[in-house]
């Protein structure tokens, strides 16, 4: 008898997440898994015949040896190995296949030109029960959604459900595609029909191979329609179920016969590993601990498996070289970001002094003349004010004016936006506010520009938002310029802007603009945020 070794306990939870957060590209993980069926109905499963499957501790007893050996698969990341099932699917070339599987075909060509290659031995024989590997991998480009992660709880209270109207309508399209749940909620593969086949191929031959969008019925499913910022590897088995099905079981999907015996192809998930672009890996099921085993059962056959993380380790040279470079480029990041934040806040104003700073849009002119219009503005800074910045003045954009049903006259809608700020020295002497000035154009099909009304606003004394809908007007001009306007273009206008309000540099008591002629023009609607700071 065997010598009894004390073992790691088994966990029969398959569906735990683990998160790892590495420096490492996913690209050098490398995963070393064991996998061993320990029990059927020939040999039960006792404490008295126990497996380790790294080989320390056996039972060499003849029930024992009847067992198939453990098997051991090692792969990288995104390193295609094919189940039975694919190399029989993918060995011939049919006239509608898809890229995918003009791709395996011609991956598979290359393993049967081995001599003495499983692959090629499994072609021939085309019965999936002569094969004794039993391990593989599904990769992003495979058409695989684990159910597990579909029928997951958002929460991990008891009373949490997935949600029918993203998760079911997901595994609805898995299973007309790929495969279907038994009773035991085991994943039974099914071949594609070959009507399904021909369609994909023929849309995708059609030009519609990159398209990431929830695919038609009959239509296989790519990976990129779930998340395309995630990268997926799955570690399968391929196994078989040999029972008499009951008359209350549903019939096999594939049935392949050996003495007249049915045996149901089983594609069960052993471990899924989700590398984000954040650094971040998922693993399901966790395997922090390399002696932990996992258990899981079909029917009366129990199976256990271990995965081990065997990537490559670095030397202390290298990785202190490594400690090197990721300390350069993280330098190399602080100095980016550095360079587009300024290098000094602004300070806040002295004592008794306001910075005024104006956030506001230029939203529409209405009931102008037909035609192309745009404004320019300008911001006009009385005595005990200084302009922080160079952007007290601007111009619009052309802006096609239409008729607007609302007013009954042609709108044009500009939505420019205008910003500034300003600074008061001393708040307390100051007597007079900013002033914004503005000065509508037209501009004809000859590109001759006439003015078509000056306007201007206070600035509000209080911080708020404000709307204004401002009333403009043009000088009259005489009869002369009137017809000048007309024919050869031009228009009467302001020497100074200024004069619309109070003159520049005007000091009297009285302002007298009798005599000077004017005609109502459009309307002009700001807004405008003001913030004060003191």
């Amino acid at each position: 008898m065997s010598k009894q070794t004390s073992l790691t306990p088994v966990t029969y939870d398959l569906d735990t997440v683990g998160y790892h957060r590495t420096l490492d590209p996913i690209e050098n993980l490398k995963l070393k898994i064991r996998f061993a069926k320990i029990a059927d109905k020939n040999v039960p499963l006792s404490s008295a015949t126990p497996l380790q499957l790294n080989g320390q501790v056996t039972n060499a007893s003849p029930t024992n040896l009847s067992l198939p050996k453990p098997e051991e698969l090692t792969v990288r990341w995104q390193q295609k190995v094919f189940s039975p099932r694919e190399v029989i699917d993918y060995c011939h070339l049919t006239e509608n296949a898809t890229p995918l599987q003009k791709k395996y075909y011609g991956r598979l060509q290359t393993l049967m030109s081995r001599p003495n290659s499983r692959e090629a031995r499994l072609a021939a024989s085309g019965d999936t029960l002569t094969t004794r590997k039993r391990l593989f991998t599904y990769v992003d480009g495979d058409a695989y959604i684990p159910t597990s992660t579909l029928l997951r709880p958002l929460t991990s209270t008891p009373y949490s459900r997935p949600a029918p109207s993203t998760d079911q309508r997901l595994l609805t399209l898995r299973e007309r595609c790929i495969a279907e749940l038994d009773d035991d909620g085991h994943l039974v593969y099914q071949r594609r029909l070959a009507k399904q086949r021909a369609e994909r191929a023929r849309v995708e031959n059609a030009g519609f191979e990159g398209r990431k969008e929830v695919l038609k019925e009959g239509e296989g499913r790519e990976r990129e329609v779930l998340d395309g910022s995630i990268g997926e590897m799955h570690l399968m088995a391929f196994l078989h179920w040999e029972s008499e099905p009951d008359e209350n079981e549903p019939r096999p999907r594939t049935t392949s016969r050996r003495n007249n015996t049915p045996a149901n192809e089983i594609v069960k998930r052993l471990c899924t590993i989700q590398a984000y672009k954040n650094s971040l890996i998922a693993i399901s099921p966790d395997f922090t601990n390399p002696n932990q085993r996992f258990r899981f059962e079909i029917g009366e056959d129990v199976y256990e498996y271990t995965i081990q993380e065997v990537s490559p380790k670095l030397s202390a040279s290298d990785e202190e070289k490594e400690q090197k470079i990721f300390a350069e480029v993280y330098a190399k990041q602080r100095q980016l970001l550095a360079s587009h934040l300024p290098q000094t806040f602004t300070p806040p104003p002295d004592l008794y002094s306001l910075r005024l700073d104006i956030f506001g849009e230029i939203v529409d002119a209405r009931r102008f003349s037909p035609g192309t219009l745009y404004i320019d503005w300008g911001i006009d800074f009385p005595y005990g004010w200084k302009e922080e910045d160079d952007l007290g003045c601007g111009q619009t954009q052309r802006s096609e004016s239409v008729y607007d049903g609302e007013t009954g006259g042609c709108k044009a809608v500009f939505g420019a936006g205008l910003e500034t700020g300003c600074l008061a020295v001393r708040f307390d002497k100051i007597r007079e506010w900013p002033r914004l000035y503005f000065q509508v154009n037209s501009v004809d099909y000859w590109d001759r520009h006439t003015v078509e009304g000056y306007g201007y606003i206070d600035m509000p004394r209080t911080p708020g938002c404000y709307s204004f809908d401002v009333q403009t007007w043009r000088p009259f001009g005489t009869f002369k310029s009137r017809l000048e306007s007309f024919f050869i273009g031009g228009s009467p206008e302001l020497e100074d802007v200024t004069y619309t309000s109070v003159p520049k540099g005007f000091d009297d008591k009285r302002l007298n603009k009798f005599g000077f002629v004017t005609e109502t023009s459009g309307t002009v609607t700001i807004r405008l945020n003001v913030v004060h700071q003191a």
